[in-house]
């Protein structure tokens, strides 16, 4: 709310993020619902594609900005043609290093512990036994082709 006063959400979440045609609908209703529409976070990986397919449609993708949890594979002709603006997932191999890590650190007779870092991912957060590594993927045009998945 300090960067960003003026910016409302519109609408609750949508239950379309795993149908592209759903998403693209459901965008497509919004767009009509609110012509001010300025973003659009979109969960799941076929939401943000849809919705950026709704945007190519109607012809908005330099008014409104679609981001959200994609595929690089997927989300590269979005991307390149500015309908989706941004992209972030989990890189795998990065998820496959962190768990192997864990096992190790554990198997060593380690505890976890909210803050440690885990080698090459970064620190990590632990709380009611959930232990969470913030290191997301940046998915845009320059990179999406070269991730390989």
């Amino acid at each position: 709310k300090e960067k960003y006063p003026n910016l409302k959400q519109v609408g609750d979440r949508y239950p379309v993020s795993e149908k592209v045609d759903d998403a693209r609908k459901q965008t497509l209703d919004l767009i009509k619902a609110y012509p001010d529409l300025k973003g659009i976070l979109a969960f799941g990986s076929q939401g943000p594609i849809g919705a950026a397919q709704a945007l190519q449609e109607k012809g908005l993708a330099d008014k409104i900005a679609v981001v959200g949890t994609v595929l690089p594979s997927q989300a590269l002709p979005y991307l390149k043609d500015g309908s989706l603006k941004h992209g972030t997932l989990w890189n795998p191999a990065d998820a496959g290093y962190g768990m192997v890590w864990l096992a190790k650190y554990l198997l060593d007779g380690n505890k976890v512990t909210d803050g440690m870092d885990v080698a090459g991912l970064g620190k990590a957060t632990l709380k009611d036994r959930v232990l969470v590594i913030d290191a997301a993927l940046d998915i845009t045009k320059d990179n999406a082709e070269s991730l390989g998945f």
